[in-house]
């Protein structure tokens, strides 16, 4: 795997939520606003080097694996910047809560991602990529009756 596409994966541990196959009382409105929150701080994150404004909106767990990756595109000398163009919601489903002895739900969505690896020194662009079309699975985990990003999972990948 190139290292571009890795910081992508990292990028999208992500994102996006899903479409309509299984509900749940908690509804897909608050899913998607957390993958688009999340979306939103990672990419805030990566370009600032700091972890900080998305630890809020993650388990503990996916808060480690996070900052264990931004270590790594800063010891490379990077930041990345990068948004989304496309989200498209492809399935929920309510997981119970027999795993974890917390309430676990899960979307699937395809999102298509523009990405640019900038040197953090020089700010010149290294790598830019559009159009990047993923398959992503998210999983949530509610604690004290607040829904947070456990884990992004990516499923697929297709670079242009």
């Amino acid at each position: 795997m190139r290292l571009w596409q890795k910081f992508m994966v990292f990028l999208l541990a992500g994102l996006a939520l899903a479409g309509c196959q299984e509900r749940s009382s908690v509804g897909d409105k608050v899913f998607i606003d957390l993958i688009r929150l999340y979306d939103t701080r990672l990419s805030e994150a990566l370009i600032k080097g700091d972890m900080g404004g998305i630890k809020t909106i993650v388990t503990a767990g996916h808060g480690a694996r996070l900052d264990h990756r931004l270590e790594g595109i800063k010891a490379r000398g990077m930041k990345m910047e990068s948004r989304v163009s496309t989200m498209e919601p492809l399935e929920f489903k309510d997981l119970g809560d027999k795993l974890s002895g917390f309430p676990r739900y899960r979307a699937r969505t395809r999102e298509i991602w523009d990405v640019r690896h900038v040197d953090a020194v020089t700010g010149k662009t290294v790598k830019e990529v559009r159009g990047l079309v993923y398959e992503l699975n998210y999983e949530f985990e509610q604690h004290d009756g607040v829904w947070q990003v456990d884990s992004v999972e990516v499923l697929s990948q297709k670079i242009p």
